[in-house]
């Protein structure tokens, strides 16, 4: 599909909007109160990677040093064509793991797998008053914004790329972060698919969901600051109740 028709649904997308489309369904933006300027004054988005997510130092919040990788991967598998393995044997395959063959048995003990770095938005499916207060804890922020369509709002970052600098390589996939213990158990989750996943302990509170581009930066790591003329047509300033601000140090 062409960048300029549209987006792809992930796996869990898929199986949550159950074959419907992505329409009018809201997402959400926490930051500190002097970036708004960058939205509505500037009408410019910033495009983070993986690879910056994994360097933050504050791990929990926006950082997560996992993000680039999947850590302490073991199975066992007595027979590569037993059904009742099929899940691991698949997964294995997907993350490049061991060469399987027919009637091999497998043996993976404390393995790690590295992911392409790529282009990422990250936003929260939900809005309430302890998620504010715990952003505001872990990050400082003070502020949100509304992202009045998701789909409209990916359309508007796949039309100004395309029509800019075109650092983005092609359309986007959406899904939501699938939240799983750490490390991921292979007869459980299935990872046949590019999905994101993330520690549960540490990061399910945060409702995520995101938007994943084909490249990432070319150069030193740096985010991509993306002009979008009709930006504000996209969004919504929250105005968030005094009683959550008044008791974020209670």
């Amino acid at each position: 599909m062409n960048q300029l028709e549209g987006f792809g649904l992930g796996p869990l997308a898929k199986t949550k909007l159950n074959g419907g489309r992505l329409s009018n369904i809201p997402a959400y933006k926490f930051l500190h109160k002097e970036d708004l300027r960058y939205w509505l004054e500037d009408k410019t988005i910033k495009i983070d990677s993986l690879l910056s997510f994994s360097g933050q130092e504050n791990t929990g919040g926006v950082g997560d040093p996992l993000e680039m990788e999947i850590k302490g991967i073991s199975a066992f598998v007595e027979n590569v064509n037993d059904p009742i393995t099929s899940l691991i044997v698949n997964n294995l395959r997907s993350l490049g793991v061991a060469d399987l063959k027919c009637g091999n048995r497998i043996t993976i003990e404390n393995f790690t797998t590295r992911r392409a770095n790529r282009f990422i938005y990250c936003m929260s499916s939900s809005i309430n008053e302890n998620l504010y207060k715990k952003w505001h804890e872990v990050e400082g922020y003070d502020s949100i914004i509304k992202i009045k369509d998701i789909a409209a709002f990916v359309k508007a970052i796949q039309f100004a790329d395309y029509y800019d600098q075109r650092l983005l390589g092609g359309r986007a996939i959406f899904d939501w972060v699938e939240y799983v213990d750490m490390p991921p158990d292979l007869s459980v989750v299935d990872l046949t698919e590019y999905k994101f996943i993330k520690d549960k302990n540490s990061f399910e509170w945060q409702t995520e969901l995101r938007f994943s581009w084909p490249n990432g930066p070319q150069e030193n790591n740096l985010p991509y600051y993306l002009h979008i003329p009709d930006l504000c047509d996209h969004l919504e300033v929250i105005d968030i109740p005094n009683s959550w601000k008044n008791n974020n140090n209670a």
